[in-house]
């Protein structure tokens, strides 16, 4: 039997039907929905018992276009194999990238990961005054006023404290989309700053009062709120020494997952759009 092969899987999933990505009891997650895939698809881990890290742990209802998971596999061990037997399988989800990678390799060890939140605006809200707030996070802070608080975590020297390489504030459509680079992202905070970009936006709070969270001051009442998880999207966990292949027909088996998606967009925005009408 060829000796096993350590895979670098980039993961794409819709948030809204699972419990997150981490093992809950009685709970379906991506690392539930990941190892249920691989049994049914006959690809034979070498610990399933031991489960599948990912680069990054998304909260219920957050999506995904590219975390990274890690598969030691001992059958079959070629990608243009294991991607397409996977896809074939997996529900809510799909594998987008592969890369043979050592066995020392841990998807946390990574050299940024990239967000996106889609929020939803109206015409008074200005994306001028959110940029101008967002380029208060670029650079290292302490973000405890961002996070939601973890006893360990706190416990720890530099807790909280993040290097954000860049921010984008842009309006798309009906949305503001922000995307945020980063070295990492504490529990809950890109949906926390969302809410502190928009706070500011409309007026209820001034640059002074975002910067003193950066410094690790208390937040501004008008800035602590929590936005919800559904709009959040984890595009991206980048790596400097790896570079994933994807190939077209490694996706062919979730061309109907894409479709679905799409017709449930174009459903819901209907009935959005057509209600509103009625509203005003």
């Amino acid at each position: 039997m060829p000796e096993p092969v350590t895979f670098a899987l980039k993961l794409a999933y819709d948030g809204t039907k699972f419990f997150g990505t981490n093992p809950q009891p009685d709970r379906r997650t991506v690392h539930s929905e990941f190892l249920r895939a691989a049994r049914k698809a006959g690809v034979r881990l070498a610990n399933p018992a031991g489960g599948v890290p990912f680069a990054s742990r998304t909260d219920r209802g957050v999506s995904a276009l590219g975390n990274c998971v890690r598969a030691t596999v001992r059958q079959p061990t070629e990608a243009r194999q294991v991607v397409p037997a996977l896809n074939a399988r997996l529900d809510d989800a799909a594998v987008v990238g592969a890369c043979a990678v050592p066995p020392s390799f841990h998807p946390r060890r990574a050299l940024a990961r990239v967000y996106t939140y889609d929020l939803l605006a109206d015409d008074a809200l200005d994306e001028g005054r959110m940029a101008q707030a967002a380029r208060l996070l670029v650079g290292q802070h302490d973000f405890s006023s961002f996070s939601r608080h973890d006893p360990a975590t706190r416990a720890r020297p530099g807790a909280y404290e993040s290097t954000i390489e860049s921010v984008r504030v842009e309006r798309v459509g009906p949305t503001v989309a922000v995307t945020i680079r980063g070295s990492r992202f504490w529990w809950n905070m890109v949906r926390r700053i969302v809410p502190a970009l928009e706070a500011h936006a409309r007026g209820q709070v001034e640059l002074a009062d975002i910067q003193r969270m950066l410094d690790g001051g208390p937040p501004a009442p008008p800035a602590n709120r929590l936005a919800p998880p559904e709009p959040l999207v984890l595009e991206d966990v980048v790596y400097d020494d790896i570079t994933f292949e994807s190939r077209a027909e490694w996706l062919r088996p979730k061309a109907p997952w894409v479709r679905a998606l799409r017709q449930e967009a174009v459903a819901a925005g209907s009935f959005a759009r057509r209600l509103g009408e009625r509203l005003v």
